[in-house]
């Protein structure tokens, strides 16, 4: 959703960190593709055009498997939670959430914090 994306840019930003938007799952793996070195944590949805977050993260992990996610979705009844976040993900938020949680959850995730889900 492009308003969640750019309020979440906004908010990102002016705590100082460098933010990447992609509009859905494919431009998302050529920007990691293209820039991984640069990027210490992916924002993931779950549900996204063209690529669901599933198949994103698989393209992820094998660009860098020790790459750092925190899923995001509204939608969970019918995934695999549990799955993917024993891939590797290191949180997970549910939408909708306050911005307050979601700059609390990167600080803590980035800076290796106990991080609740």
């Amino acid at each position: 959703e492009q308003a969640v994306r750019l309020v979440g840019r906004t908010a990102l930003s002016r705590l100082g960190y460098d933010v990447l938007l992609a509009e859905d799952g494919i431009e998302g793996v050529r920007i990691y593709e293209e820039r991984h070195g640069e990027i210490d944590l992916v924002l993931l949805d779950l549900v996204m055009p063209n690529m669901g977050g599933a198949r994103c993260l698989e393209r992820m992990k094998a660009v860098d498997s020790k790459v750092k996610v925190i899923l995001m979705s509204g939608f969970t009844r019918n995934c695999k939670l549990n799955d993917l976040m024993n891939q590797g993900c290191l949180a997970f938020l549910r939408k909708p959430f306050e911005l307050g949680e979601l700059v609390s959850l990167v600080d803590q995730t980035l800076f290796q914090r106990s991080v609740a889900s």
